[in-house]
C-alpha cells in the first residue's frame, strides 16, 4: 500500500475493481413526435388520471405538429407504433382471438400480472385513433 493514502480508500473497493462514479448516460432530449413514439402505459396515466383527458393530451401534442402537414403525419405514425398503441392493439387481438369480451382478457392480463389496460383507457384509445385517421 501506498502510504500517501489513506487505508479507508480501500477498504471500500474490491480487488482489482477500480468504481466509477463519474460516468453517466446522456440525457436524451425528446421532442413530440418521440414522446409520442415511446409513449407507454406508465407515461399514459403520467399524464391524467382521467383516460380520455390523458387521450386528448396526446390529441394536443399531435395538434402542435400540425403547422407542417408532414410533421403531423410522423406524429401520428410516432404514435401508431408506440408500447400503448401497440399493448391496445395486443388486447384487442387477443379478445378477437379467444373469442372473449375484452373485459375477460383484462382481468386474465391483471391475473396474471401483464400490463393491461382498464375499460376507460381503451375506450380513450379508441375515440382518439378514430379521430387521428388521416
Amino acid at each position: 500500500f501506498d502510504k500517501r493514502m489513506p487505508d479507508w480508500k480501500f477498504a471500500s473497493q474490491p480487488a482489482g475493481k477500480i468504481k466509477m462514479e463519474d460516468v453517466k448516460a446522456p440525457v436524451k432530449i425528446m421532442g413530440p413526435i418521440d414522446e409520442l413514439r415511446y409513449m407507454n402505459l406508465v407515461n399514459f396515466r403520467r399524464l391524467n388520471k382521467d383516460p380520455f383527458s390523458a387521450a386528448n393530451k396526446i390529441k394536443e401534442k399531435i395538434g402542435l405538429l400540425d403547422e407542417e402537414y408532414s410533421k403531423m403525419i410522423e406524429g401520428i405514425k410516432a404514435w401508431r407504433v408506440s408500447p400503448l398503441n401497440k399493448l391496445y392493439l395486443e388486447v384487442g387481438s387477443a379478445s378477437i382471438g379467444s373469442k372473449k369480451p375484452i373485459d375477460v382478457i383484462i382481468e386474465e392480463r391483471r391475473a396474471a400480472g401483464k400490463e393491461y389496460l382498464t375499460a376507460g383507457e381503451i375506450e380513450a384509445i379508441i375515440e382518439l385513433n378514430r379521430e387521428l385517421r388521416f
